[in-house]
């Protein structure tokens, strides 16, 4: 038998039983949507690199205390790991803040981030107009989340 026949039999089958044909057509859609949403979550959550060049050289460090969850790390800490750390080319620190932002007399609270001046260059981001930080820019030293 060719695939042709094959076809033409399955064919022959499913119009003999319209019922069936309907609810098995309906399950493959429903099955290939439901296959189709998943993945593309997955996609989007798991396997999609990071927009950044090298991400496999990326790490998070953190202070933990007393079998604590990873804590902030206090300005301090993170200035002696910066002078004394052999390991990383590059340290660099974030903390999320809340911020009030106003456009014609409209408030609005959005969420930023406070960063050190060479955040950009450890992920080697390049801006798209204008110039990222300079050591002089900071005027005042966050506590940091990493």
């Amino acid at each position: 038998m060719t695939v042709w026949q094959d076809l033409k039999y399955g064919w022959r089958q499913l119009m003999s039983a319209p019922a069936f044909a309907v609810i098995a057509v309906t399950t493959f859609a429903l099955g290939i949507g439901a296959t189709t949403a998943i993945f593309s979550a997955v996609y989007a959550v798991v396997l999609q690199p990071f927009p950044f060049p090298e991400p496999d050289r990326v790490v998070a460090v953190g202070e933990r205390f007393r079998g604590s969850t990873l804590s902030a790390v206090s300005p301090g800490n993170f200035t002696d790991w910066r002078s004394q750390a052999s390991s990383f080319s590059e340290l660099a620190a974030r903390s999320f803040v809340s911020v009030n932002m106003s456009t014609a007399d409209v408030p609005e609270r959005v969420l930023g981030a406070a960063v050190t001046h060479n955040y950009f260059s450890v992920f080697q981001v390049p801006t798209l107009l204008g110039r990222t930080f300079m050591p002089s820019s900071t005027t005042r030293t966050p506590s940091f989340t990493m």
